[in-house]
């Protein structure tokens, strides 16, 4: 006799709601419509209270209750973009791009790139990453950051030139290749690399890391809500729901998602792309929080920004590109904007 297969259907992941009836429908249309309406509206914009106007209201005063302290009264006359912000997340981030701890980058070299050359995109691209370092290419648009990323992700082919992992030539083809290596990448653009539509954050959160959720062809759904409650404490995550459709989320919430869908892999080495583009202060500062333990912890850091205050800020060195092109190396305490800028307009 055969043996069956068991099979992993969408429905272990998203159980179907039960069936109700004509009148429990009824009565319940209310609570769907206002759910509709709040899913609608624009998950990009972050939350009205956290937006800073580049000019200020014609108000006397402003009266702030979001965050501690509760029900501050600000005279808008006497106060500073910087402290608002500060009321706003509840903490002082006038210096949010900073790093708090000690650089702890080692002498030990986990990744290497040796000649990396891409016909009409990019070429002679070589640098080397540390343990504990966090690297940062800035540049100018157009500079073909992010086409090197891809190519040492495996998203993108190169066409000559070699990678090194912790001394080891790197044979990365694929995404799935560099899983193999401890290697990850946060994309610039999230929303249609970063996570699967209509999955929920628990989903998205083990999207890389199935093997660790199944057994025998079966997946743990336990597991899977364990590791989402996890990381939602870790970052701060809102709403605090495993079940919360990613896409729902307000852009800072959806980046704390993506990133700890590569912290349930452990890898050793992630790429941020843009980490903070497009969302607001508060989890700006969450992560940079974040990046911070991830290096204090052991591991490494590509990141790519075209924010200079989060490249001056939160980088151990910096690699400047024009077109494609390495034209500088950077040490932190080179760091200045003016000295980026020179090197990235060609100067």
């Amino acid at each position: 006799s055969s043996i069956r297969t068991p099979m992993v259907t969408r429905s272990t992941l998203f159980p179907r709601p039960a069936r109700t009836s004509r009148r429990d429908s009824r009565e319940a249309m209310p609570l769907h419509t206002s759910v509709r309406r709040k899913l609608l509206l624009p998950s990009h914009l972050p939350p009205k209270s956290r937006q800073v106007p580049t000019t200020r209201p014609q108000k006397k005063a402003l009266k702030l209750s979001q965050n501690p302290p509760p029900n501050t009264t600000l005279n808008m006359k006497d106060t500073s973009k910087e402290e608002l912000i500060r009321h706003m997340v509840g903490r002082d981030v006038s210096a949010y791009a900073v790093r708090n701890n000690p650089l702890c980058a080692a002498g030990e070299v986990v990744l290497e790139a040796r000649d990396l050359c891409k016909n009409g995109v990019f070429e002679h691209i070589s640098f080397e990453l540390h343990r504990g370092e966090i690297l940062s290419f800035a540049g100018l648009v157009g500079s073909k950051r992010t086409d090197v990323m891809r190519a040492i992700f495996g998203a993108d082919p190169y066409t000559s030139g070699e990678v090194y992992i912790k001394g080891k030539r790197a044979e990365i083809k694929s995404p799935k290749d560099a899983l193999q290596y401890s290697l990850g990448l946060i994309p610039e653009n999230r929303k249609t690399q970063g996570f699967v539509k209509n999955f929920t954050n628990a989903s998205n959160m083990a999207l890389a890391s199935m093997n660790r959720f199944c057994s025998r062809g079966f997946v743990n759904a336990g597991k899977i809500y364990d590791n989402c409650m996890y990381y939602t404490g870790e970052m701060n995550l809102h709403p605090a729901d495993p079940d919360y459709l990613t896409e729902s989320l307000s852009g800072g919430n959806a980046q704390k998602v993506i990133i700890a869908k590569w912290m349930t892999t452990d890898a050793d080495i992630i790429i941020f792309d843009e980490p903070t583009k497009g969302i607001d202060v508060g989890a700006k500062a969450e992560i940079y929080r974040l990046m911070e333990e991830l290096v204090a912890g052991g591991k490494s850091i590509i990141m790519v920004s075209s924010e200079l205050p989060e490249v001056i800020g939160m980088s151990d060195r910096v690699v400047v590109m024009r077109e494609g092109k390495i034209m500088g190396f950077l040490n932190h305490d080179e760091l200045n904007e003016e000295v980026i800028m020179s090197f990235a307009m060609g100067g």
